[in-house]
């Protein structure tokens, strides 16, 4: 508050202090004032916190959670220290610098992670979850009955080389499959095959291949039992089935 502003407060002060002046002001004059004072004080408070503590910025790139077995980004920064005065570590991730106030982080193990966040006047720590990477689905670029049935041609059907999973496009990644079955229906002529596949080219599985040769307009398919595995996984994970309707045209 500058020397002007401090003597518009005192006038104003000994002007409500008078008797003989006050009793002609009105009462948003006394809140006038009563604002006045307390956003002063507000103003200065503030800017003591801001002063006594710099602000610390630290997010993980990818929903605020650790995933294990991808590349984690992660920024920190801390309000008015370069980055090059900034010391990021952890005991349960690995950390490692990217420039600029970025850093990769990978873990191993599920639980939690204390990030500590050093510098030569500040030290804080940021407790993060560290999980598995989420739930993958089988993924196909045809229409949809229902979120278990996918629509196709025949032609589109034979022309299949691989059965793979979505990429997680927000995490980065996707899961390998390493097994599954696939069972072919034909209600008319009251045909039922099924065969397993260890890979997810088709080509490189020749019962299945086989298989989605025979394929006649109207059959019906079920791709079950498959089995992923995905970063960090120690295991594999079973996916939900899938049926293929082959279209009469």
């Amino acid at each position: 508050m500058n020397i002007n502003q401090e003597k518009q407060l005192e006038n104003r002060i000994n002007r409500l202090s008078n008797p003989k002046v006050a009793s002609h002001k009105s009462l948003s004059s006394r809140l006038t004032l009563m604002l006045l004072l307390v956003g002063s004080v507000s103003l200065l408070a503030f800017q003591a916190i801001r002063n006594s503590q710099p602000v610390l910025s630290i997010s993980s790139d990818k929903m605020n959670t650790i995933y294990i077995g991808i590349e984690n980004p992660m920024t920190v920064a801390v309000e008015g220290i370069e980055n090059k005065g900034v010391q990021v570590t952890s005991d349960e991730v690995e950390i490692r610098p990217n420039g600029y106030g970025q850093y990769i982080v990978t873990a191993t193990k599920e639980g939690q992670a204390t990030i500590k966040v050093v510098t030569n006047s500040f030290e804080k720590e940021m407790l993060f979850n560290v999980e598995k990477v989420p739930s993958t689905k089988l993924e196909f670029k045809h229409p949809r009955r229902n979120s278990h049935t996918v629509l196709m041609t025949l032609e589109e059907f034979k022309a299949l080389k691989e059965f793979k999973t979505e990429f997680n496009e927000q995490l980065g990644f996707d899961c390998e499959i390493i097994e599954y079955t696939l069972e072919r229906n034909n209600y008319t002529d009251d045909i039922e095959k099924e065969v397993m596949g260890k890979s997810s080219i088709i080509d490189e599985n020749p019962k299945v291949k086989a298989l989605i040769n025979e394929t006649k307009k109207g059959d019906v398919f079920y791709l079950k039992d498959t089995k992923v595995i995905c970063p960090g996984d120690d295991e594999s994970r079973k996916l939900s089935w899938i049926r293929i309707d082959i279209r009469n045209y």
